[in-house]
């Protein structure tokens, strides 16, 4: 597929952030989550349809869905799952305060040190 191919460039890792939201508690949410607790970062989860942390996210502060600026209070990142849309009040208030906005693939890309490569689009990721 010629055209296909596209460099994607990494920013440098960002400082290390205070305090990290996580949005949507799905798979992606869930090892989001799980990626910041584990470098010692405070992070906190919200989910509309949630009710609590799992287990193992216990030590994450389970923010109860509220006004945005209750649950941006002190936050330096938002990391939404895949679902939400980017229409969303809560990430398009946290945009207009400033607070960047990532999705988990710019989490993970800016760890990385090696090239990456990535399948996208609708059709073909599982066949891949």
């Amino acid at each position: 597929m010629e055209g296909a191919h596209r460099e994607v460039t990494r920013e440098a890792p960002a400082e290390k952030p205070r305090c990290v939201l996580v949005v949507g508690l799905g798979r992606t949410g869930h090892a989001v989550t799980r990626h910041f607790l584990g470098r010692g970062i405070p992070t906190r989860v919200t989910d509309h349809a949630a009710g609590e942390l799992p287990e193992d996210l216990r030590a994450a502060q389970w923010v109860a869905p509220a006004s945005s600026e209750e649950m941006l209070a002190g936050v330096d990142l938002v990391v939404p799952s895949p679902g939400v849309p980017a229409a969303d009040p809560l990430l398009q208030s946290a945009v207009a305060r400033g607070i960047p906005v990532r999705a988990e693939i710019e989490i993970a890309a800016a760890q990385l040190r090696a090239p990456m490569i990535a399948v996208t689009g609708t059709n073909g990721k599982s066949t891949t």
